[in-house]
């Protein structure tokens, strides 16, 4: 089954009680939050959805890890279902992983649904039936929102006002939205927002300081130094803390020793995403490269190579087969298959006119849904597939 996006579903069963308490070494820790989390004591069933919002990095999944431990422990006596969706984790050029969190939300109750070739509004109603059926209350986590999500109206919209799609809305139990993240995902100003400010530089400096001796490894004042410039003073976050400690202990080797040499910034950058219109007229320009013709796994393979070159997350075989079924429709690509061996076939992707291709001709650009249409029916498959 294809997706947009992969998530962790969290059953009741597999909830850590008091995720804040226990070091994963994963999550930036919660110190200097207490403000925040008072406010949040104050309106756990009260507030729905919930968005906490900050620059990446200052803690807001911790936060709302947090919140949804004491949701849980706040609805105990009901049973509550927890489900997790991590939307920074995509494929998605278009950046709307609003089908595969439907997707992801779906198969939480079923695993096995086929939802392949239905409409996010279809998989919803699924979801939300299943949601009836359970009997107990849902807290959707969707987590790590980026400011390149374009939207998850088609998700939020049903989940917030069921009635649109189901008939009755009679015995659905309660379900609870908590959005961590530093984007806006298409919401508009009416969802309440708690603000996450940066930690200031002497409650990080204290934090670093814990976790560095927590390694075992002793650090020299020059590397305790840079460490603190690196996270308090040049825009990075706690959230790579954990990277930078691991790396500087690899370099220090086996000395037990870690010196100013050893500490370097975060090499991990956000990927950038490339339009659909970029990606297709990236997919002609690498066609003219290889002289006009490709076959569809080679040009899956070039495509990944292109785009990776660029900083860009690498398409998967289904983007591309269906950016080259759109340029196909438009007459400017030529697809062919042809038996292969074994009793296989083989996918031929040619330029329409035989090898220079139309060096004027690009792509129109593809209808945009607004995000107040989400109720309306449209199919994924529609949505993808006209063009102006």
């Amino acid at each position: 089954m294809e997706t947009e996006a992969r998530a962790q579903s969290l059953p009741p069963s597999e909830w850590i009680e008091e995720p804040s308490r226990r070091s994963t070494g994963k999550s930036p820790p919660l110190k200097g939050r207490d403000e925040i989390l008072d406010e949040l004591r104050e309106h756990y069933l009260e507030v729905n959805p919930l968005f906490i919002q900050g620059l990446r990095g200052v803690g807001t999944s911790a936060i709302a890890q947090e919140h949804v431990s004491e949701l849980r422990a706040q609805l105990n006596g009901r049973n509550p279902v927890v489900i997790r969706v991590d939307v920074s984790d995509r494929n998605c050029p278009s950046s709307d992983p609003s089908y595969g969190v439907a997707a992801t939300l779906l198969q939480h109750f079923q695993p096995d649904a086929p939802v392949k070739g239905s409409s996010r509004d279809r998989i919803m109603w699924w979801f939300l039936r299943r949601v009836m059926a359970e009997g107990r209350p849902v807290v959707v986590w969707l987590d790590q929102l980026r400011p390149n999500v374009r939207s998850l109206e088609s998700v939020v919209g049903p989940l917030l006002s069921p009635g649109v799609l189901l008939n009755d809305v009679r015995g659905l139990p309660p379900i609870i939205l908590v959005l961590p993240g530093s984007g806006n995902a298409g919401l508009d100003e009416s969802v309440r927002r708690i603000h996450v400010p940066p930690l200031p530089s002497g409650t990080i400096s204290e934090v670093l300081e814990a976790r560095a001796r927590q390694t075992g490894w002793a650090w020299t004042p020059g590397a305790i130094a840079k460490l603190t410039d690196i996270l308090a003073m040049r825009g990075n976050s706690l959230s790579v803390m954990d990277e930078i400690l691991t790396t500087a202990v690899k370099r220090a080797g086996c000395h037990g020793i870690v010196v100013e040499q050893d500490v370097s910034p975060p090499s991990s950058r956000e990927r950038t995403r490339a339009s659909k219109r970029q990606a297709e007229l990236r997919l002609l320009g690498v066609l003219r490269t290889a002289g006009g013709k490709l076959p569809m796994g080679q040009l899956v393979d070039e495509l990944g190579r292109a785009f990776s070159s660029e900083g860009e997350s690498a398409p998967s075989p289904s983007n591309v087969r269906r950016w080259t079924a759109r340029l196909q429709a438009l007459g400017t690509v030529k697809r062919s298959v042809a038996m292969g061996g074994d009793g296989g076939s083989r996918s031929m992707v040619s330029l329409a006119d035989g090898g220079e291709g139309c060096r004027d001709c690009s792509p129109s650009p593809p209808k945009v849904r607004p995000p107040s249409a989400w109720g309306k029916g449209l199919s994924t498959r529609s949505a993808l597939g006209s063009l102006q």
